[in-house]
């Protein structure tokens, strides 16, 4: 997986949020957390590809952005340090989920 660099900046307060990422509008679904160190990434799903009429007809992509320093008077935003396609897998080993599975004899 290639992982892209950006200058930009994400609010990272809430979830639910807009987001702009390599020119493109997707939506701040969740936030990585660790308790010592505070916000660590987000995850963003890009708007998917349209119909003619202009009607969503897929998901786009699960991104993981890793952020970087705090801005804004309440340290609202975070500067986006880069970015990456995931999959589900991806997803489970970022939230520490696939060695909770194994931890319980799941495969």
């Amino acid at each position: 997986m290639e992982t892209e660099t950006a200058t930009n900046v994400l609010y990272t307060e809430v979830t639910g949020t807009t987001a702009y990422l390599a020119g493109q509008r997707g939506i701040v679904t969740g936030l990585h957390t660790h308790p010592a160190h505070g916000t660590l990434g987000a995850f963003v799903r890009l708007e998917g590809p349209t119909d003619s009429a202009g009607r969503f007809i897929a998901q786009g992509p699960m991104l993981y952005v890793a952020l970087g320093a705090k801005s804004g008077d309440r340290g609202q935003y975070h500067e986006v340090a880069g970015w990456r396609v995931i999959d589900r897998d991806e997803f489970d080993r970022i939230n520490a989920l696939d060695t909770l599975r194994a931890d319980l004899g799941w495969r």
